[in-house]
Order: C-alpha cells, then sequence, then structure tokens
C-alpha cells in the first residue's frame, strides 16, 4: 500500500492494487471500503482480486509481491501488451 501511494504521489503513475483480503486492507486503510470491488483511495485504483478473476487490461509495469499466483487469463493479456513483470 505504501509503495503504491508513493509510485501515484511522487511520481504520477497510475496504480492499481489489487488485494485477496478486503477486510484485512481495511485495516491498513480505514477509508477503505471492504465491500467494494473497486475504489479509488489516495490516487491509487484499488481492486478485489475476486474469483473467478474479472479480466482488466494489462498495465505497463506489473508487481507481484507476497507470493500471490496471477491468473493465467491475466499473465496472457501481460505477454499480448506486453508488460514489464
Amino acid at each position: 500500500w505504501r509503495l503504491a501511494r508513493q509510485l501515484a504521489a511522487e511520481h504520477g503513475q497510475a496504480v492499481r492494487l489489487w488485494v485477496d483480503e478486503p477486510q484485512a486492507f481495511a485495516r491498513i486503510c480505514p477509508r477503505a471500503d471492504p465491500a467494494a470491488h473497486v475504489q479509488s483511495l489516495d490516487g491509487v485504483e484499488v481492486r478485489a482480486w475476486g474469483r473467478p478473476w474479472a479480466p482488466v487490461a494489462a498495465a505497463d509495469v506489473v508487481i507481484e509481491a507476497f507470493a500471490c499466483e496471477l491468473p493465467e487469463a491475466h499473465r496472457q493479456a501481460m505477454r499480448e501488451r506486453p508488460s514489464l513483470w
């Protein structure tokens, strides 16, 4: 969350942050709505990591953290773009 906010605020980057546990995210960002699928907080687009995966356009740069496994559909979209992963 800190990196996402910093990239948006200090570097003017469009940032999308996926969270797999919205309730846990709301504890570190009390303004977050754990029921929202998509929200904008501090210039960061925050999305719930749903199952099944909701397709979105691949970003120019993707940072994978905390040993998450990107869905194959999104990895394919990143190959087609291509994205820097």
